[in-house]
């Protein structure tokens, strides 16, 4: 009891602490988790380079790896239709765990 946990740093993203609050700040913390399982396991990256995207790329909003990660992070949180992405486009957890903006993790598998 009163004990305080150090706050967790991801590899995909330096700037992000995760941390034990009261307040809540995300209904969906385990996808931040499952990032950083996706960018150490390097299965996201294996993935797009064997994947070829037809898109016209001056159309493309979302790319390949935002795509895949969001799909597989739906499926494994248990997320039963596509249409779930929806729901959880304001989640800044799942927002985060999804895009590519934050950037692969340094030493990861490419």
């Amino acid at each position: 009891m009163g004990e305080t946990l150090p706050p967790v740093t991801t590899g995909f993203n330096r700037s992000l602490r995760v941390v034990c609050r009261p307040d809540r700040l995300t209904g969906d913390p385990g996808a931040v988790l499952l990032r950083e399982v996706l960018e150490r396991s390097g299965i996201i990256s294996w993935m797009t380079a064997r994947l070829r995207d037809t898109r016209r790329q001056v159309d493309v909003t979302h790319d390949l790896a935002s795509l895949i990660r969001t799909v597989v992070l739906l499926a494994a949180q248990g997320w039963r239709d596509h249409d779930d992405a929806d729901a959880l486009r304001h989640d800044p957890a799942f927002r985060l765990a999804a895009s590519s903006a934050a950037g692969p993790c340094r030493g990861s598998p490419r």
